[in-house]
């Protein structure tokens, strides 16, 4: 039932019931070829060098049948900063990247745990994918939320877009 006397101030759904470190999601459509073709589709390279600054707003698309909605974003560590495709994903408490994105962003060895980056200006916690999406980069609750980001989504052309805007309350 709705609950006429909540404000949104709450962060009670910021605590994830499942640890990151055994969230696991089923994704069996997308692949390197499927990431390559969005890659191409946003005119972004993955895992590309990323040069020049980030900009909002950022705009993506929904792929296949399942609508999947994809952000190309820059994430950065000390060592490199690259062009990073993810996949937007609500069911996710948390940030994750594959082995390959860590590997281009020079971690050298396996993380176990978790490591921090930059993503699109905004230095976020973030987890090895792993289980049913190790090949997948997710774009999870706690960056979206973390970033004060607002998400549109057009589902007359497909496309998505991520903006900047001050959040409500504060104009």
């Amino acid at each position: 039932m709705f609950d006429e006397t909540f404000d949104g101030s709450s962060m009670e759904h910021a605590h994830p019931t499942v640890h990151p470190n055994e969230f696991d999601v089923i994704i069996t459509d997308i692949g390197k070829k499927s990431i390559a073709s969005i890659g191409r589709y946003l005119e972004i390279e993955n895992l590309s060098p990323a040069t020049g600054s980030v900009a909002f707003p950022v705009n993506g698309t929904m792929h296949g049948a399942g609508l999947r909605i994809f952000f190309g974003l820059v994430a950065t560590t000390k060592k490199s900063s690259v062009n990073v495709l993810f996949l937007m994903d609500t069911s996710s408490p948390s940030t994750h990247l594959c082995q390959d994105t860590l590997e281009a962003l020079g971690f050298t060895e396996s993380i176990s745990g978790h490591t921090i980056v930059n993503i699109h200006g905004t230095t976020v916690q973030v987890y090895p994918s792993r289980g049913q999406f190790k090949n997948v980069n997710l774009l999870g609750q706690d960056y979206l939320r973390q970033a004060q980001l607002h998400v549109v989504l057009n589902y007359a052309d497909f496309t998505a877009v991520i903006l900047k805007v001050a959040p409500m309350g504060t104009m």
